[in-house]
């Protein structure tokens, strides 16, 4: 008993793989266009840095560095003390819209991109279920 029970189990997650495997699919392209407006997201608050505390804080000296920095900002693995100290008003202004337009505007347009897909693959599902319910019926009538 146990041995079926599992084995459906695998099934069940074989079978919700491979609905993560065709949403993935389908939602590659919106996905490519996600990663380039994040990397351009992060090249402009790069450049944006270098402006604000460039010569004034080390990891903001070169485009790299900066890019490396925010990097870790997204990580959370930046200090911000010689930020406050350079500039008080303007360094958590930058971090907050850096954290802002990152994690909450981008983390959703994933989100939103994913639950698209996933209610176009399930509307298509529903659809040519439909069509064989209707199919069958019809053969159905036609055989009585």
């Amino acid at each position: 008993f146990l041995l079926i029970m599992r084995s459906i189990l695998i099934l069940k997650f074989f079978r919700l793989i491979n609905i993560f495997h065709k949403v993935l699919y389908i939602a590659l392209k919106n996905v490519l266009h996600f990663a380039i407006f994040l990397i351009l997201t992060i090249l402009i608050f790069a450049l944006t840095g270098i402006i604000l505390f460039g010569s004034r804080v080390l990891v903001f000296s070169s485009f790299t560095k900066s890019v490396m920095a925010l990097l870790a900002v997204l990580t959370r693995n930046m200090q911000y003390v010689q930020f406050q100290e350079v500039a008080p008003f303007v360094a958590p202004v930058y971090f907050i819209v850096f954290y802002g337009v990152t994690l909450v505007v981008l983390s959703r347009i994933v989100a939103a991109i994913f639950i698209r897909t996933m209610y176009e693959l399930r509307r298509g599902r529903a659809d040519q279920e439909q069509e064989e319910l209707a199919h069958f019926l019809w053969n159905k009538f036609q055989e009585w």
